[in-house]
């Protein structure tokens, strides 16, 4: 069992899972990566972290929740909550001092925080996929082809793609829609750091006494 490192507000935790949804979101479109549903991590308790994510389909229970697609798609979660499944944490590579550091991580959550009440863009989702057969033929499709949509509703990738462009540090491509694959090429750019890779056990939440924000 690999043991998780110390986690700061604003890293984001990806989980890999087996889905038609999941399979479509992470072959599709280049570049390929296993990361598939992603949130940020918020905070910690003595025993966890805290994570708010956006969710349709929740990944636990396979349970639809309809009434995401309008509003309060974002919910908070335990990190533990994830035991068993393979899971990535990446950090975004940030700029400058220690204190702008922890300064655009605190905004970041902040942000994340201030999009609880939109809801999940699966309609928007769905209308890519189906524009981009038609108009670029059969798929993989290059990441940077798909334009996001203007409407404020937000896929779980789009919620924390969206905290960190407002709070100063874009983690992907400006304008391009969020799926995995503009997150997988980020890393291969050095905008994020894989920090964390295994198949997540909660017996590896050893979190050090420090302050997560420390440095």
């Amino acid at each position: 069992m690999k043991p998780l490192p110390l986690l700061y507000p604003g890293d984001l935790f990806a989980i890999s899972m087996k889905s038609f949804i999941s399979r479509i979101s992470t072959t599709w479109v280049r570049p390929h990566t296993r990361m598939y549903h992603f949130g940020m991590i918020v905070d910690k308790t003595p025993n966890d972290y805290l994570v708010l994510e956006s969710i349709l389909v929740d990944p636990i229970t396979n349970n639809l929740y309809w009434s995401n697609l309008i509003k309060n798609s974002v919910r908070q979660s335990p990190l533990s909550l994830y035991d068993g499944f393979p899971m990535t944490i990446l950090r975004p590579n940030l700029p400058g001092s220690a204190d702008n550091q922890t300064r655009l991580r605190n905004k970041a959550v902040h942000n994340m925080y201030n999009l609880t009440h939109v809801g999940y863009d699966a309609e928007g989702l769905m209308q890519k996929a189906v524009k981009n057969y038609f108009t670029m033929g059969k798929p993989p499709w290059d990441f940077d082809r798909i334009k996001k949509n203007p409407e404020p509703r937000y896929t779980c990738i789009g919620t924390v793609t969206k905290a960190w462009e407002d709070a100063g540090y874009p983690i992907i491509p400006p304008g391009v829609y969020p799926l995995p694959a503009a997150i997988e090429n980020s890393v291969r750019t050095g905008r994020l750091t894989i920090i964390y890779r295994d198949k997540f056990n909660k017996k590896a939440l050893a979190i050090p006494p420090s302050k997560m924000n420390d440095n």
